[in-house]
């Protein structure tokens, strides 16, 4: 099944417990602080989120974006003094949470325990994409190994990007003047066309 089955189903089956939490939240919101180790974990119904780290000198790092039917949590993440970490709201969004300690050792939560270990899986798979982006030694390589993932398994070249370049160059680990120039110069090499926020891959 994919996420979205998945999820769905999951708040079928825990939204009537009395310690599931549903809230709406907006862009801007901070949905979660990861300031203490805690084993809660988020659901995303609808919207879309990202995980920010704060460095010591104060700058905001992108470590990953939650799209809809993702999840995430203090559960997955070593949280240090000298790293705070938190997640906000990229839009308006309802997510469901829960502490996952409540149900780790509950024999009447071994479904529930399954559903949750089938959207670990795919979550793996999507963060083994990220590791895989990140893996190019030059911001060109990222570039490009980045927009090959995006257009995997689609009919056409064109990218629409679901986020801002200050957020794609957090995301891709690199300096954004640095990546504009690189853009520009794929442009140039006809590599891609860019309007705005749309790439097309001319190659």
């Amino acid at each position: 099944m994919d996420n979205k089955e998945l999820v769905h189903n999951l708040y079928l089956a825990m939204k009537k417990c009395r310690f599931v939490r549903t809230r709406n939240y907006v862009k801007g919101d901070v949905i979660a602080n990861y300031i203490v180790n805690r084993n809660y974990v988020y659901f995303i119904l609808s919207g879309s989120a990202n995980l920010i780290r704060i460095t010591r000198y104060g700058e905001d790092v992108l470590l990953e974006k939650y799209e809809e039917y993702d999840f995430f949590g203090e559960l997955f993440h070593n949280v240090t003094l000298n790293n705070e970490m938190r997640v906000v709201a990229r839009n308006k969004c309802t997510i469901f949470s829960f502490d996952f300690d409540i149900i780790r050792n509950d024999d009447k939560y071994l479904s529930i325990l399954k559903l949750i270990l089938e959207i670990t899986t795919n979550r793996i798979k999507k963060m083994n994409t990220h590791t895989e982006i990140l893996s190019g030694k030059t911001t060109r390589d990222k570039l490009l190994i980045f927009f090959n993932i995006s257009v995997r398994n689609k009919f056409n070249k064109v990218i629409e990007l679901d986020m801002t370049y200050t957020e794609l160059a957090s995301y891709l680990n690199v300096d954004r003047s640095s990546m504009m120039r690189e853009l520009s110069q794929l442009s140039k090499d006809r590599f891609i066309n860019r309007d705005k926020r749309t790439i097309e891959l001319l190659y």
